[in-house]
């Protein structure tokens, strides 16, 4: 989860951060997300809930995220992942490719994309608020 320290170094008015509550374990449900909102207070942040997960599943077919273990489908479910994209970037019939991702999944490859490290996804969103990446 990005929380307020994470965000505090980042004061670029031009930055804007989506997070996106989905249930994937038994106690992931609205009222959850709800509890769990304050941990990110700033006024950048718009939070919501994914109650039937498919932006998650649209997520994970365009990062081809593998499934876990106990998921039949072909691709897995984008959840405990951290997005970053350009200015103008646009969802249309799908999510866009990010400009960086990174995760805390198990199933996929650090090769393929990092695991989180909340000081490089720092500096990397700097990098494209600056223009610098």
């Amino acid at each position: 989860m990005v929380r307020d320290e994470v965000l505090r170094p980042l004061p670029s008015d031009d930055l804007r951060v989506y997070i996106v509550w989905v249930p994937i374990l038994d106690r992931d449900d609205r009222s959850a997300a709800q509890q769990a909102t304050p941990m990110l207070d700033d006024r950048r942040a718009t939070q919501f809930f994914d109650g039937s997960g498919q932006l998650a599943r649209s997520l994970g077919a365009v990062l081809a995220i593998p499934p876990r273990a106990e998921e039949s489908a072909r691709t897995g479910i984008a959840w405990d992942v951290y997005l970053a994209y350009p200015r103008g970037a646009r969802f249309g019939d799908g999510p866009p490719l990010p400009s960086l991702w990174m995760h805390q999944l198990s199933q996929v490859d650090p090769g393929r994309a990092p695991r989180l490290d909340g000081e490089v996804l720092r500096a990397r969103i700097a990098a494209l608020l600056t223009g610098t990446n």
